[in-house]
């Protein structure tokens, strides 16, 4: 499956402040004079870090793969987020606006104000899905949006999520731990909470569901444990108190959808997807698709069940949009954007293609759809011989490319050892007839110039300090540290668990029953080595045969492996068959195909 790009590039720091390599240093002026953390508590708070995140498990890209973040949080003082979550809050709505009438009026094409060909000629517009609209009168319901200063030191956005926004559940992950080991500092401030976020998005879920749904039941849909952000979707689901499911957890059954429960089926009203529109479906959709549930899209037709996002939303995170957000904000809002984006020139536009070929050695060019052979080209590395085939390729398919100006110090003029680049990404969700901003967010730091956390961009929180009028607390009852420390906030797992869950609890607790049983044979193997090895004919020589017989072999018939592992092999080495390591492996497989059920804590025994 094609995971939607968490790339941006080309970005400058959301703090000011850097030190010698560029390296990003927290505004710590709020605290008490000589309460600020020393480089040596903050590099004694990075070395505890790395082992509270094996200890929990977060992983990204892989089970393998260690989530990447550095305590010093990205402070932002209230009056600064103010002007900021206003910005969200008005992009959100026009973004909403859009896709409403894409796949409604389509007026804004009529009107040509925006060009046809940005729309149609995109991946992610799904005919299938043309003229339907959610329940609840937002057809947005998430957005992520990338922000960055521009030099002037303002807000800047380079990209829009509208897809399946990943990292909310990081975010949370985040301050969890960063309070863990900053926790002198964190008793300290006054930060804003992100748990009222959490609680507007479980609210978002039951106002989208279907009219005549007594008592929504929603389920987050999964890629499966392979997927690079799989720790974020079970994370966030666990915070939901959703039930986590496959494609194959759900079927569709006389017009409606339902969950393959342990007492049997269970009906479903709201999907929250973290698969990408054109996976969902093989009949409507992509036919090769794996990851989907057959007839889902009838069944949205229908009206019996609400996918969030909607099937289709896709099309908005085009950068080709993006270049026409501004005239699209004052023909559908009436105004102004309030916080702008990086300047943008679609190719498929002859003005703006003849701007983007001139300047080549000055921009960064993005293919307008993401895809495994579409990636950002940053002009100004290529050589001239480099410029001139991009070129070709530009002019060849021009509607499939935009050109963008790189925002901030990195760029053409920067020298290969200048500042880190940083993105920040902020969440807003639709709730009271407006949208909820994330009071935080997920930082990325980077000494590349395209940010990435596939391409190993390292993550801090972001602290949005309150105002003395704004308590830092939240009345809905939903603690940060409650929340991302106990399954649905402390509200107890969800409700329902497909058999898939179930059996892989059930292998969690086989394999652990089996590393544990090899382990104690390995033991009384190695406290009888010494004496009894070599000595077949005694007592104790049989009794060590008979013990390693049992750890090599199935059954007495089995042909012994023509290598007979090492004691060490049978302890360390995964690729062993009945080792205790390869035990342990599929243990933690098996539990993190069923995160959704664990907590954290968890983890850190079997990590």
């Amino acid at each position: 499956m094609r995971q939607t790009a968490a790339v941006t590039d080309l970005l400058s720091s959301p703090v000011p402040a850097t030190g010698a390599a560029g390296e990003h240093r927290p505004d710590w002026s709020w605290l008490p004079p000589g309460q600020e953390p020393t480089e040596q508590s903050l590099q004694a708070a990075r070395d505890r870090l790395d082992t509270v995140l094996a200890d929990h498990g977060v992983t990204y890209g892989g089970a393998d793969r260690r989530w990447r973040l550095d305590p010093a949080p990205v402070i932002v003082h209230a009056a600064e987020w103010a002007t900021l979550d206003a910005g969200l809050v008005q992009r959100a709505e026009l973004l909403d606006a859009l896709l409403h009438d894409l796949y409604g009026p389509r007026r804004l094409l009529t009107d040509a104000l925006l060009p046809p060909t940005v729309v149609l000629s995109h991946p992610g517009f799904e005919r299938a899905v043309d003229g339907l609209a959610l329940p609840g009168g937002r057809d947005l319901v998430l957005t992520a949006t990338d922000v960055v200063r521009d030099g002037a030191g303002d807000w800047c956005v380079i990209a829009d999520r509208t897809q399946a926004p990943s990292g909310a559940g990081y975010a949370m992950e985040d301050r969890r731990v960063v309070a863990q080991v900053l926790a002198g500092v964190y008793r300290q401030a006054s930060i804003a909470r992100l748990g009222p976020f959490f609680h507007a998005l479980r609210l978002a879920l039951q106002e989208a569901a279907p009219p005549g749904a007594a008592e929504p039941r929603a389920v987050l849909l999964t890629a499966g444990p392979a997927s690079e952000t799989a720790f974020d979707q079970a994370y966030l689901a666990s915070m939901l108190g959703l039930p986590l499911v496959e494609g194959d957890d759900l079927l569709v059954r006389e017009g409606r959808v339902w969950m393959r429960g342990l007492e049997g089926l269970e009906p479903v009203d709201v999907v929250l997807r973290r698969v990408d529109a054109g996976w969902c479906d093989p009949l409507e959709l992509y036919s090769g698709s794996r990851l989907g549930t057959p007839g889902l899209v009838r069944a949205v037709r229908a009206g019996t069940v609400t996918v969030v996002n909607p099937l289709g939303s896709s099309v908005l995170e085009s950068p080709a949009v993006l270049a026409h957000l501004p005239r699209l904000a004052r023909a559908v809002l009436g105004a102004d954007l309030t916080l702008d984006s990086a300047p943008t020139w679609w190719c498929g536009d002859e003005l703006n293609l003849r701007h983007v070929l001139a300047h080549l050695d000055r921009l960064a060019l993005l293919p307008t759809a993401a895809g495994p052979d579409s990636t950002t080209v940053l002009g100004w590395t290529l050589t001239a011989a480099g410029r001139a085939e991009l070129a070709a390729r530009i002019e060849a398919r021009p509607w499939a490319w935009v050109g963008q100006e790189p925002v901030g110090r990195t760029g053409p003029d920067e020298p290969a050892t200048g500042p880190q680049a940083a993105v920040l990404r902020t969440f807003a969700v639709a709730h009271d007839a407006s949208y909820t901003v994330m009071a935080g967010g997920l930082a990325r730091v980077s000494d590349q110039q395209i940010v990435s956390s596939a391409l190993g961009a390292q993550a801090r929180d972001v602290w949005v300090l309150a105002s003395s009028s704004q308590p830092a607390g939240e009345p809905t009852g939903w603690d940060d540290e409650a929340l991302a420390a106990e399954p649905g906030g402390g509200r107890g797992p969800a409700t329902g668990i497909s058999p898939r869950t179930a059996e892989n609890l059930y292998w969690m607790g086989r394999y652990a029953e089996r590393a544990e049983n090899q382990a104690r044979v390995l033991r009384a193997v190695i406290d009888r080595w010494d004496d009894y090895h070599g000595r077949g004919g005694s007592a104790g020589g049989r009794a060590l045969d008979v013990l390693l017989h049992a750890l090599v072999l199935r059954d007495d018939d089995e042909p012994p492996p023509p290598r007979l592992p090492t004691l060490r092999d049978l302890v360390l080495d995964r690729e062993t068959p009945r080792s205790v390591a390869r035990s342990v492996l599929r243990l933690n497989a098996a539990a993190q195909a069923a995160r959704d059920q664990l907590s954290t804590d968890t983890f850190g025994p079997i990590a």
